[in-house]
């Protein structure tokens, strides 16, 4: 530390403990004792050795001032803070003007009187800045000039803390990492409403007392799910992984950054701490420990003791079961926190399950021949979800009627609902509002959570501790009882109210209700609403209405028993008048009575009377009133705790698998595995501790030893026996209080026990003889004020805690009078029969015996179990951290954090997993997991030359050990060598010139806030045997001072190779132990990616030739079965072409087709018209040259005649003419008739009638030509052939003509011509 150096100085008169300081001046002590300046010692304060009178070499003055305003202040991370940079900082509405108050860090400190202070330090811790009041500042790298001595590099997204609150999300990404910089960087976040924080393998939870719906939406669970699948090493991933746990959320490169280089995605960006972070790494181990134990039994291997096996015998497999541990004191949000988890997991077996059911759906849609390719690349699928049903039908008339409305499907409800909805029922009947909590749980719970091999939920198992039954009687002040009763007044019906006695009643009239004060919740939950969801899930589950209504018929009657009076009176028996008591008529007592479903005589005799079995009789002795309440309130809290206890088995019958819970230890072996979720009850310290005070301090003693024996002691123990490179941490061990409490026979509760079964023992006498045996314990006290009030003292890991002993020897028996049995057993209820079971008695004699297990033994082995089990999984925690005392939000007590810090232990966890390897392998499952990362001559079996060779060689090590560490080697070459690109990447990004980076350059910036070069302590041979010698040294003496070497990590593939075997891991991160492979985070994370890499080549490769075939296949098959769909596709396609062709076609040619149709049609016509027109003139021409002649025949007849007749005159035409023309000729004939005498003229009658008859003949000709009827035609011109002559007076046509123009008279005409010639 030199000066201008910013840093936190220890101060307790402030509220955080300590106050940022600037080291104005620095000074060393010369061996005379005076300064090397002429500064003055006026002020002085000695830290770390005196200052007169002693030798203070090496001693350092340094002057301190305050550095909370002025111009010394420097620029905060939040100045520049943008608060949606972070994708899980939200602000709340009304809260952003509060952000903006705390935009400066040190606005904390503004109350802090201005202050100068001296002190005298030494120079060795001062150097090793490890003095334990003066600790420096993480500042952001804009603070100060490059140069300046007060600059240190907080890591950060930007590298100068200017995108996340308080600089990391990972407090071992800290630069520099103490209680002040913890405390400092939780309260920046909490004010940024960021109440996640990771500290190495701990998620640190500050409970905000309000709603954060923002965190936990669908989106984000959905966000860490595909983060989660990305950085699980599965093969289909392109994503690099980056581990929560490591200090990657910074741009500063550090060797094991995954900073973005060319081959690697960076479309994973890594989200923000948080629960479901949490439990999807536990899911995602779980499965990584079923793979690896797929991959060992693949390969037919047994692990023995001597190359498998720890030296305690203890195979060397990773286990797959994990557990999460959430822990805290009452108030800090346990119980929320397990319920976040939980629908973590469900989320993830329901998207398990969708994935199963697209991939049968598409399975089944496919088609035959597509099938038959499929199958050569199909993966085998899950069982399906197991769905459950519901048992009874019942119908009661006075069960709530919202249970009537539940139109629940059994098929529709899946086991991850079931295990949801369990919450509800076990939260109404095992919470309570406290002082500290408005939903503290008043039990414990242990819920073993199942999964398959596909990693879908399969079931569950619920195990509960401690039930406070004691609060059933006595509450204290200003808290409630149990919420199922509070719950069930608010929303009764009135039917409801009318059959259970409740008809008039409020909270107000009950006893066991309104002794405290307080009825409400301070957390805003209505209880109606909470009794409504209560009642839905007891149908999800699988309770029918029957037993439904008499769990609140029992409710009832605790509740109406609680106001049951006694009146004290005289009894006279064999010894004279005694005290004895009388329950009084009530109407308490009689509905009571009703609803157990006894009588009232029945129930007062068991409550006012004891009954003592001497040999074969029963003597009943009376009880005084004192001693009836008790026995009332023993019933009470028996029937409730039996209740409880029922309840549990039920829920635990409808979620849990028997056939995989019963002696299922394989951890992941055969075919599935589980992981643990721990809600059980914080360190308590009230102003009146008892028996359920020491319980449940004594559960979290066990489990803080479990949590340092985990984290600290078998680490550091691990890495001495592997052979690791380490340095020693020291941590709090609490060994010497769980023997106080449980040691056999010597321990509080073995001593309680013992005196359970003494006859006529008390509560006093307990508490003397625990005096006289542990009086000399180094955790136990008792002052004489104490012994005189009956308690004592005990030095808990939290701190102290005084116990009253009053009614131990009573809680700790927890058994109902045999008379109280009597009555149950008696009673004619249902239900009361179903819980005797749960129910403890006492033994003939009035007290316990040793064949029945106290409440405390019974705890011991439940928590022993517990321990056990725990420790057989990998476990994770959370602490739950509480901020305040008045559960109000935006309110951070620093004290208080930091106490909850020291009691978890969660500033020495920081440490060790700073410097730790939180994963590690057998050697052979190393090799069978990761060697493909090997080169691949390792990867053939050895041969016989390679044999000989290394026999001839005389070699210490097998050939497994030598493949291991050859897969090791090349392992750690290729993480520098991608470390050492990103790192070139980096500084071309940051602008650094090539010219620039020499060994110097880059060695400081590659060696900055994270050196895990240093943090490895790599050694050369020489200096691992004197690391081994100083590690010797601390253990004996204690210290914890870090040895740290000067290996400078290598700039070029020579260097790095230069080096020995220990210092190239070292440098990767990796260490090879004896029978273990040690992983940093930032290495596994790596090599998970690598590993993710190579097998997406690989399965590329594979996928390619896979392929190839089925092409190849799919095509003989399109030969096959295609072609004759693809002809008939052509032909169709052709017919659909022609058609278009031909509609276009007729578009041109039918134009021209009609114009050549009507010429044709026309010349046709017109040969047809001239034809028949020449035809009919020759018909004339012959028919008018036969009536010439025959005119000319008659003619010659007349002439050989002497006289002519006037009629003959008359016929005969004149032939003088040059052509015959009937006008003509009619014309002449008429002329020449005029010309005749009127003697002449004269016409015969006999010709006037021939010329009448033949005219009407011609009609008749005319109409059978208009008729076509040709045979008459033809018929009646041979009988008068004179009437072809004949011309129509209307038209003058001839009735030849009229015959010509019908085209079917040829043949008549032929016929004619044929006559005529």
């Amino acid at each position: 530390m030199e000066a201008g150096a910013h840093v936190w100085l220890r101060s307790p008169s402030s509220q955080w403990g300590w106050v940022p300081a600037l080291i104005v001046d620095r000074e060393e002590i010369t061996s005379d004792g005076n300064a090397s300046s002429s500064s003055g010692n006026n002020g002085m304060t000695t830290i770390g050795g005196g200052f007169k009178g002693k030798n203070n070499n090496g001693m350092v003055k340094l002057t301190l001032k305050d550095d909370t305003g002025g111009s010394s202040r420097p620029c905060s991370p939040l100045n520049h803070l943008d608060p949606m940079s972070d994708p899980m900082i939200t602000p709340r509405n009304g809260h952003q003007q509060h952000q903006m108050n705390y935009a400066n860090e040190l606005d904390y400190f503004t109350d802090i009187t201005p202050f100068e202070r001296t002190l005298l330090v030494d120079a060795t811790t001062l150097a090793n800045a490890d003095h334990p009041d003066i600790k420096l500042r993480n500042l952001p790298a804009n603070s100060y000039g490059a140069g300046n001595p007060g600059s240190f590099v907080t890591p950060s997204k930007g590298g100068d803390g200017s995108s996340i609150v308080g600089g990391v999300h990972d407090l071992i990404g800290l630069t520099h990492l103490h209680e002040p910089a913890i405390l400092h960087a939780l309260r920046l976040r909490y004010d940024a409403d960021i109440i996640y924080t990771s500290t190495g393998p701990i998620l640190i939870a500050i409970n905000p007392f309000q709603r954060m719906d923002h965190l936990y939406s669908s989106d984000v669970m959905e966000s860490y799910r595909r983060q989660g699948v990305g950085s699980s090493g599965s093969i289909t991933s392109n994503a690099v992984s980056r581990s929560s746990d490591s200090s990657s959320d910074s741009n500063a490169v550090t060797p094991f950054k995954a900073n973005p280089r060319k081959g690697l995605s960076t479309e994973s960006i890594k989200l923000p701490p948080h629960a479901y972070k949490t439990a999807d790494d536990a899911y995602r181990a779980m499965k990584r420990g079923l793979e690896n134990s797929m991959l060992m039994n693949s390969k037919k291997k047994r692990h023995s003791t001597s190359s498998g096996n720890n030296n305690n015998g203890t195979p060397l497999v990773t286990p797959a079961n994990q557990s999460i541990l959430v822990s805290g004191e009452s108030g800090a949000g346990k119980t929320v926190t397990t319920k976040i988890v939980l629908n973590y997991f469900a989320m993830l077996s329901k998207q398990i399950v969708k994935e199963e059911n697209e991939r049968r759906s598409m399975s089944s849609q496919r088609s035959p021949s597509v099938s038959r390719m499929g199958s050569m690349n199909s993966s085998i699928s899950s069982s399906a979800s197991r769905n459950r049903g519901f048992g009874g039908s019942g119908n009661n008339s006075s069960i709530n009627r919202n249970l009537l409305d539940a139109e629940v499907v059994a098929e529709d409800v899946c086991i991850e609902q079931q295990v949801l909805q369990s919450n509800p029922i076990l939260e109404a009947f095992g919470n309570a509002r406290t002082l500290r909590n408005d939903n503290s749980s008043r039990f414990g719970k242990y819920i073993d959570i199942r999964f398959t091999s596909s990693g879908r939920l399969s079931g569950a198992k619920i195990e509960t501790y401690l039930l406070e039954k004691v609060r059933l009687i006595h509450p204290s002040a200003g808290e409630r009882n149990y919420h199922v009763f509070y719950q069930f007044m608010e929303a009764a019906t009135k039917e409801e109210r009318e059959v259970l006695g409740l008809k008039g009643l409020g909270i107000g009239d009950f006893r066991l209700l309104n002794g405290t004060g307080t009825c409400d919740r301070r957390d805003g939950v209505v209880d109606g609403d909470m009794h409504r969801e209560m009642l839905d899930a007891m149908v999800t589950i699988g309770f029918d209405p029957e037993t439904i209504h008499s769990l609140l018929r029992l409710i009832t009657a605790i509740l109406h028993c609680g106001n049951i009076t006694f009146t004290s009176r005289h009894q006279s028996d064999a010894n004279g008048m005694s005290d004895a008591s009388a329950m009084d008529e009530t109407h308490s007592a009689h509905a009571t009575a009703s609803l157990l479903g006894v009588t009232l005589d029945d129930l007062a005799h068991a409550l006012t009377y004891r009954a003592i079995r001497a040999g074969n009789e029963v003597v009943h002795s009376p009880l005084d009133k004192v001693q009836s309440e008790k026995a009332c309130q023993a019933l009470m809290k028996a029937t409730y705790g039996a209740v409880f206890d029922f309840i549990v088995g039920k829920v635990n019958e409808s979620i849990s698998n028997q056939h995989q819970h019963q002696g299922d230890t394989s951890g992941g072996r055969g075919g599935s595995a589980s992981i643990g979720v721990l809600d059980i009850f914080g360190f308590e310290t009230f102003e009146v501790n008892n028996f359920e005070q020491i319980c449940i301090n004594y559960t979290n003693e066990a489990l803080q030893q479990q949590f340092n024996k985990y984290v600290f002691k078998l680490e550091q123990d691990e890495y001495e026996r592997e052979g690791i490179l380490w340095k020693f941490i020291s941590f709090p061990d609490n060994q010497d209080v769980l023997d106080l409490i449980d040691r056999k026979h010597t321990g509080i509760l073995a001593l309680l026990d013992e005196q359970c079964i003494v006859p006529r023992s008390n509560d006093h006498k307990f508490t003397r003889y625990l005096y006289a045996k542990c009086d000399k314990h180094g955790r136990f006290g008792a002052t004489s004020a104490q012994r005189v009030d009956y308690k004592f003292s005990i030095e808990h890991y939290a701190g102290p805690v005084e116990y009253s002993t009053d009614n131990w020897l009573e809680k700790n028996k927890d058994q109902l009078p045999a008379s109280s049995v009597n009555l149950i057993r008696g009673a004619n209820f249902d239900l009361l029969s179903r819980i005797q079971k749960f129910i403890r008695s006492e033994d003939r004699d009035g007290r316990g015996s040793v064949a029945t297990k106290s409440v405390g033994a019974q705890f011991s082995e439940q928590l022993a179990q517990l321990r056990s089990r725990i420790d057989a999984t990998v476990p994770h925690y959370i602490r739950c951290l509480k901020p305040n005392d008045e559960l109000v939000p935006d309110s951070f007590d620093p004290k208080m954090i930091v106490d909850q810090l020291r009691c978890g232990g969660v500033l020495e966890a920081v440490r060790v997993s700073r410097a730790g390897y939180p994963t590690r392998y057998p050697h052979d499952v190393f090799k069978a997991r990761y060697y493909i990362l090997g080169d691949a001559k390792d990867r053939k079996p050895e041969g016989a030359v390679s044999r000989w060779k290394r026999r001839s060689a005389a070699s210490s090590t097998s050939h497994e050990e030598s493949a291991v560490q050859r897969l090791v080697s090349k392992i750690a070459f290729d993480i520098w060598e991608a470390d050492h690109e990103a790192m070139m990447v980096a500084m071309e990004e940051n602008g650094t010139p090539i010219a620039d980076r020499s060994r110097n350059s880059t060695q400081s910036y590659i060696n900055g806030h994270m050196n895990l070069v240093a943090v490895s302590t790599a050694n050369t041979p020489p200096e691992q045997r004197r690391k081994r010698a100083h590690a010797k040294k601390r253990r004996e003496t204690g210290s914890s001072a870090y040895l740290t070497s000067g290996i400078a990590r290598p700039q070029t593939a020579q260097e790095f190779l230069s080096l020995d075997f220990s210092s190239r891991c070292a440098i990767a991160g990796l260490q090879l132990g004896r029978t273990k492979v040690f992983l940093r985070r930032e290495a596994f994370d790596r090599i998970e990616a690598l590993r993710a890499q190579k097998f997406g080549k690989s399965a590329v490769t594979i996928q390619k030739l896979v392929r190839g075939v089925q092409a190849r296949f799919y095509c003989q098959l399109l030969k096959e079965e295609m072609t004759l769909a693809a002809v008939v596709i052509q032909r169709g396609y052709r017919d659909y072409v022609d058609r278009l062709y031909y509609l276009e076609l007729n578009k041109i040619l039918v134009p021209a087709a009609v114009k050549i149709q009507a010429i044709a049609r026309g010349a046709n016509t017109r040969m047809w018209y001239f034809g028949t027109l020449y035809g009919c003139m020759r018909i004339q021409a012959l028919v008018r040259g036969f009536q010439a002649r025959n005119y000319v025949a008659r003619l010659l007849d007349q002439m050989h005649q002497p006289v002519a007749s006037p009629v003959q005159s008359f016929d005969e035409p004149s032939f003088d003419q040059p052509s015959f023309d009937r006008g003509t000729f009619e014309e002449q004939t008429t002329e020449e008739k005029g010309n005749l005498d009127t003697s002449q003229q004269l016409v015969p009658a006999e010709k006037c009638q021939a010329v009448v008859e033949a005219t009407s003949e011609w009609v008749q000709l005319r109409n059978l030509v208009s008729d076509e009827n040709w045979a008459a035609v033809e018929s009646t011109l041979d009988q008068y052939p004179e009437l072809a002559e004949e011309v129509d007076p209307t038209n003058g046509e001839m009735l030849l003509h009229m015959i010509c123009r019908h085209p079917n008279v040829w043949t008549l005409l032929v016929d004619m011509v044929l006559v005529l010639y």
